[in-house]
C-alpha cells in the first residue's frame, strides 16, 4: 500500500537556500502553495503544502512544511513508485548528502573561503575550504 510519510532528515529553515540548491541540483523544481503528486488514494494529495519539490520525471513529489518550533523543514513523500528514490536516493540519501555539501559551501563562502568538493573512492564527499 502506498502512502505519504514524514522523512527522517534534519533540514534547517535557516539553510533554506542550501536546501533549494540541493533540490535543483537533481533537476527538481520548488513550487509554493500547492499539492503533491502521489498515489491516487493517498489522502496527502489533498494537503496544500507551503512548498513542494516537484519531481522532474512526472513521479511522486515531496511536500515541505516549515516547523517554526524546531526550525526544521519537514519533508513528506511517498516512495512506493520508486520515482523519488531514482533521483534523490533511497530515503533521499543523495539529497541529504547534497544538502550537507551546500550548507558547508555556504558556510565557507560566508567566512571568505572558497570551497571545493573532493569525491573519495568510496563515494563520500569532502568539502574543503581555502582562504581567498
Amino acid at each position: 500500500m502506498s502512502h505519504t510519510v514524514k522523512i527522517a532528515a534534519q533540514f534547517k529553515t535557516e539553510n533554506l537556500e542550501s536546501f533549494k540548491r540541493a533540490i535543483e541540483h537533481f533537476g527538481w523544481k520548488l513550487v509554493e502553495n500547492t499539492r503533491i503528486r502521489t498515489y491516487s488514494s493517498d489522502s496527502a494529495r489533498n494537503t496544500v503544502y507551503p512548498m513542494i519539490a516537484q519531481n522532474p520525471n512526472h513521479g511522486y513529489d515531496l511536500g515541505i512544511q516549515f516547523n517554526e518550533a524546531t526550525g526544521e523543514l519537514e519533508v513528506y513523500g511517498d516512495f512506493f513508485d520508486g520515482s523519488v528514490a531514482r533521483t534523490l536516493g533511497q530515503g533521499i540519501d543523495k539529497l541529504k548528502q547534497e544538502y550537507t555539501c551546500c550548507v558547508a559551501e555556504d558556510y565557507f563562502a560566508f567566512h571568505g573561503y572558497t570551497a571545493t568538493r573532493e569525491v573519495m573512492e568510496d563515494g563520500k564527499i569532502a568539502v574543503v575550504g581555502e582562504l581567498c
